[in-house]
């Protein structure tokens, strides 16, 4: 009975009927049905291959087939996108049991779970690809982070912070920020949690940097050194190249091209040809038959955003990626185990850091841009979160008018809660490094497109919350302050009065 009661009064059993809803709201849109992208036979390749060195030779990571043997195991191919569902649910929980490790209050914690439920992600999640899965990861990971700022949390946060940051890079190669994430949140997070609490904490800021490189960039190195030496190739993944080469390949100019390295002269001449070739263009989807540059050097921003996101996925599929299978096909793979894929790779990564290089300001001025391109996106996208932030910052100003007219005109000391706002700024804080992290990966190889947009904006809702329980406790204490305040004031005002009534009797 008493594990009842803390049931309903913990957060979890608000977690529980909010899962339940949003899992009959994602059946009613259709978002529980088994849908083949065009994606997904790059993992089911996997799947289908003999487990071994054939796994570390393709061209997608590790993370996302062994979670589709495993889901197939448990339930059937038509039901991965329930599978989904509940794995995102399960990180939501390990993100919810991290707050309640901080300190978080019980419907503080519930409504940012909630918030996490109701995330964008969800509509990739009829889609066999890592999407939905990557970003539950990448929260379960953020959650770690959170929990371990804390000085006295559970030796367990570690193994989780291990195998959620390395699981959420083999999902998408995009995650490798949350290594970085998770080293720089958990440092910096410790030193304000011990900063602003009364406790005698005496961390050793160097034991502590030691132990999270080692949890979260010794397993990363371990798996590129495995690879390393079995397809030759140190990575996670033979991806790379690929997605940087459709940035390279929108940077490349004839004029580059005598300038590159004659093993490569070929390949980027051919790009320039696939790219300016009108019946390519066609074939491509694309409206206009003539090459729309992205450099534009008479603008002050120099760079041709629209153009940019326009013709990406043209320039890396139709003249990247064709032209390197029609120039590099015969090349000598060197070591056994090496593919064709992996020496692909390779020249167009070469390629490309190659034009990055030439290209410094030009390149430079595209990363800004994908940034200010993301935050237009989100405010004009995410709408829900938007109008979240947006009454985050209005409840501010509420907080501040009122705790300066109480403290002015009142006498009323400052009801600031020190705790609730560390918790806030914490998870603020964690939120903001999480879509700056996501969104900086991105920037530099890709576009930054709605689906990868959605991951990166997940915990700023969060955020949000946060910090409006932390405003409107400030008020509501304020305010409290204030009748209190008052009542006594009544009170001795009443008692004056008797008295003075009692000494003219």
């Amino acid at each position: 009975m008493q594990t009842l009661l803390k049931l309903v009064k913990s957060q979890w059993i608000l977690i529980i009927i909010f899962s339940v809803v949003i899992f009959f709201q994602l059946q009613s849109r259709g978002r529980l049905k088994h849908h083949i992208a065009p994606d997904t036979g790059g993992y089911t390749s996997i799947v289908k291959a003999p487990f071994g060195a054939e796994w570390l030779q393709k061209v997608r990571t590790v993370g996302y087939p062994i979670f589709l043997i495993v889901s197939e195991k448990i339930a059937s191919v038509e039901d991965i996108p329930v599978m989904h569902f509940l794995f995102f649910v399960v990180s939501v929980c390990l993100f919810s049991l991290a707050l309640q490790t901080l300190g978080v209050s019980a419907l503080c914690n519930a409504i940012i779970c909630l918030c996490l439920l109701k995330s964008k992600i969800f509509i990739f999640n009829p889609h066999v690809v890592p999407d939905v899965v990557a970003c539950a990861a990448a929260i379960a990971a953020a959650g770690c982070t959170l929990a371990l700022m804390k000085p006295t949390a559970h030796k367990g946060w570690w193994f989780g912070l291990a195998a959620s940051v390395c699981y959420s890079y083999q999902l998408k190669p995009v995650y490798l920020c949350m290594i970085p994430f998770a080293i720089i949140g958990i440092i910096i997070g410790r030193y304000l949690y011990e900063r602003f609490h009364s406790e005698d904490f005496q961390t050793n800021y160097q034991r502590l940097a030691i132990g999270v490189v080692a949890v979260a960039v010794i397993p990363f190195l371990g798996f590129c050194t495995l690879r390393y030496f079995v397809v030759d190739h140190f990575g996670i993944v033979a991806f790379g190249g690929y997605s940087a080469a459709g940035v390279g390949g929108c940077l490349l100019e004839q004029e580059d091209v005598a300038a590159l390295p004659t093993d490569l002269q070929p390949l980027a001449q051919e790009i320039i040809d696939r790219r300016n070739n009108p019946e390519v263009r066609l074939q491509g989807g694309r409206k206009t038959t003539q090459w729309q540059p992205v450099v534009d050097r008479e603008k002050s921003l120099r760079i041709n955003y629209e153009n940019f996101v326009d013709q990406y996925d043209f320039v890396l599929y139709w003249a990247t990626l064709r032209a390197s299978r029609e120039k590099l096909t015969g090349l000598p793979k060197g070591k056994a185990g090496k593919t064709f894929d992996i020496v692909v790779n390779q020249r167009l990564s070469r390629l490309s850091h190659l034009i990055f290089k030439r290209h410094r300001e030009d390149y430079a001025y595209l990363i800004g841009n994908s940034f200010l391109y993301s935050f237009q996106e989100i405010s004009v996208t995410f709408r829900a979160a938007y109008r979240l932030l947006r009454w985050g910052a209005i409840l501010f100003v509420i907080r501040l008018l009122v705790v300066f007219v109480a403290k002015k005109r009142y006498g009323i000391p400052s009801q600031f809660n020190k705790k609730q706002y560390t918790l806030a700024s914490l998870i603020g804080g964690t939120a903001l490094l999480f879509f700056l992290g996501n969104i900086g990966v991105i920037s530099f190889v890709e576009v930054p497109y709605f689906r990868y947009l959605c991951a990166a904006v997940s915990l700023l809702p969060a955020a949000a919350v946060a910090f409006l329980f932390a405003d409107a406790e400030t008020i509501i204490a304020t305010i409290s302050r204030y009748r209190e305040q008052t009542k006594n004031s009544r009170l001795q005002n009443t008692e004056d009065f008797s008295t003075e009534q009692r000494m003219a009797a």
